[in-house]
């Protein structure tokens, strides 16, 4: 297996890409050039400081794809289990059953942990046809998952896989308890919501096979909750959210006939195929299978019982303190002994006490390594606050400027930090602490003088981001708010660029390839509304219906063929030199079957366009 490229040469690409030396890096971190080159080759490790302050020089933040560089050289036992657990939740024959069970056996004989023995009794559950010896299976791994207070994504994953197999209770108390949606929306958020698909299909299957009514509103009540609340991560949520609301009602009748969920359901797959055409979307089987499982429940009944309300265990990754204080507290909670930890670490006890209490700082492969033993990822651990400058700009200085739009005077405090960020981007010929510059003064400029004083810095901005060889998750985030100030010669340059980079694609959160992001095509196409020439608006259109569904879009597939859709109808009012109001509606009705409620982020999005092509290009509702 060809191993994966490591982290320092993603970083090494960043900063060629952006055209900074090796000089400028290392002035900045903190480290010598012949350290610098050390690390490069993988022979020297930097500090977690200095990872931190070298994230934060190319932002690049844990997320942003670093995790999946750094996860299979530095968390081989995390990627070992993940790689086992995905394969057992397929519904597929395991694989080499043998080899895989001699792995397990030999990671848990080296790492002493109960981890491994669970993933042998999986393995064993998955291999048995015996219902008894599978109910036994199941319910002695969830009596072991549910002695940890704190599920990340092993005990998730562990849990999909047992699911099947467990009762009806089992499930309701480990959704209750374990998988509620936490109520902060930082770490814990991003998890659940990276799970929340396979869960919500979970639950439903498990409260179908019941065939009690209120068992399947319970479960439809927490799709509903997790998906009102995760619904910013994409919009395979807002449909799981819309859809799971407008079957509550169902369950909640005297009776449920099948019609009544076919109701509900076909003509929200409908608009899914008519939408989508010929591209497959990952969203439409999951709903079909949705459909299948309540259908196959039927006829249901009630039980009329009450039901308890569990209060889910809290997450322990939020608290202050240091790093080693907030290591410790996920040790505790992942039932790792000091003893087993350190025995895998290489830390001495005395040295871990020391990182605990803030006396010692590891390297970053040395935290990786520690980890790995809790089977934690990098971002659950470090927060904003470890990486320096973009903390004081994004938590401080951006919303003191954001709150001037009611005065329409930027405070002279601001004006101040201001004058501090060009300085540090000048000292440390930093490109991106110069865009963020660019980037709060067009804002000042916006608040202040509107267009007429954003439009200046906005361009400075965009030619900027021009001149770099390759685009990263900062140029695209940068993107989504100066596009609108283009012209259509820089749209085009951006839209070629976009287009070259789809392929490869910069990924986020839950893999959003950030080159067909809809903010930065919608701008795009904004952009060519403004000319007023119809030649301009079919050159954004037609490239944008001729690239195929770009891969790896993860929860956001189904927003191109909408706006491939969109485009379709913006050709054809173009060609008949009016809004054909038609158009529009049809499209809206069908988003609105889709994610109906004030949630409809992909409805706002059409009626945005709808509202630019009306205003800059037929020249109507200005005032």
């Amino acid at each position: 297996m060809t191993e994966r490229p490591q982290y320092q040469a993603y970083f090494d690409e960043v900063r060629v890409n952006h055209h900074i030396t090796v000089k400028q890096v290392c002035d900045f971190v903190g480290f010598s050039e012949t350290t610098y080159q050390r690390i490069r080759r993988g022979e020297a490790s930097p500090t977690v400081t200095e990872f931190c302050r070298w994230c934060s020089y190319l932002y690049v933040l844990p997320g942003a794809g670093l995790e999946a560089l750094m996860q299979a050289n530095y968390f081989p036992l995390t990627t070992a289990q993940n790689r086992v657990l995905k394969h057992l939740r397929e519904d597929v024959q395991v694989l080499e059953p043998a080899a895989l069970r001699a792995e397990l056996t030999t990671l848990g004989q080296r790492t002493h942990q109960s981890d491994f023995q669970l993933l042998l009794a999986l393995l064993d559950l998955r291999c048995t046809t015996d219902p008894d010896e599978q109910q036994t299976i199941a319910t002695a791994v969830a009596t072991q998952l549910q002695a940890r207070h704190f599920w990340a994504s092993f005990e998730i994953q562990c849990f999909l896989v047992l699911e099947p197999f467990l009762s009806w209770p089992v499930i309701s108390h480990c959704m209750a308890r374990y998988l509620a949606y936490p109520k902060d929306k930082g770490k814990g958020a991003f998890r659940f919501s990276y799970w929340y698909e396979p869960l919500a299909m979970g639950y439903i299957q498990a409260a179908a096979k019941t065939a009690i009514s209120e068992n399947v509103r319970q479960a439809l009540q927490w799709v509903s909750a997790g998906g009102r609340r995760s619904a910013r991560y994409g919009i395979d949520t807002h449909v799981w959210y819309a859809l799971s609301e407008q079957l509550i009602p169902c369950f909640e009748a005297a009776t449920t006939p099948v019609t009544a969920i076919t109701a509900v359901v076909d003509p929200v797959l409908a608009t899914l195929t008519a939408l989508a055409g010929a591209q497959p979307v990952r969203l439409t089987g999951r709903l079909k299978r949705v459909k299948q499982l309540l259908v196959t429940g039927a006829p249901y009944h009630h039980d009329r019982r009450p039901r308890r309300t569990l209060a889910p265990w809290p997450d322990p990754d939020v608290g202050d303190g240091g790093i080693g204080a907030r290591f410790d507290r996920l040790r505790q909670a992942r039932h790792v002994s000091i003893k087993d930890l350190c025995a895998l670490t290489g830390f001495s006890r005395t040295v871990y006490r020391r990182f605990c209490a803030a006396d010692a700082e590891p390297r970053i492969d040395e935290l990786c390594r520690a980890l790995d033993c809790l089977h934690v990822e990098l971002w659950e651990l470090l927060i904003v606050e470890e990486y320096p400058v973009w903390p004081d700009l994004d938590r401080r200085v951006f919303p003191e400027i954001l709150a001037a739009e009611s005065t329409k005077v930027i405070p002279e405090s601001v004006q101040t930090d201001l004058a501090k960020t060009q300085a540090l981007a000048a000292e440390t010929g930093n490109p991106f602490f110069h865009m963020v510059w660019l980037v709060m003064m067009r804002t000042c400029g916006e608040i202040t003088d509107g267009d007429a004083g954003a439009q200046p810095y906005a361009a400075r901005t965009l030619a900027l981001l021009l001149t770099f060889d390759e685009w990263h998750s900062m140029d695209y985030y940068t993107l989504e708010f100066e596009l609108e100030y283009a012209d259509l010669a820089t749209a085009h340059r951006v839209m070629k660029k976009l287009i070259r980079a789809m392929p490869r694609g910069q990924f986020g959160f839950f893999e959003l390839n950030f080159s067909s992001s809809l903010q930065l095509w919608e701008a795009i196409l904004v952009v060519a509304f403004k000319t007023q020439d119809p030649a301009a608006v079919r050159s954004v259109t037609q490239a944008i219906r001729r690239l195929h569904l770009p891969a790896n879009l993860g929860s956001d597939e189904l927003l191109w063929p909408i706006l491939q859709t969109y485009c379709r109808s913006v050709e054809r009012a173009v060609a008949m030199n009016d809004d054909a109001p038609g158009e529009w509606q049809r499209l809206e009705d069908q988003l609105l079957t889709l994610t109906s409620g004030a949630e409809n982020w992909p409805w706002r999005l059409v009626t945005t366009l709808n509202t630019a092509m009306d205003k800059y290009y037929f020249g109507r509702g200005q005032g």
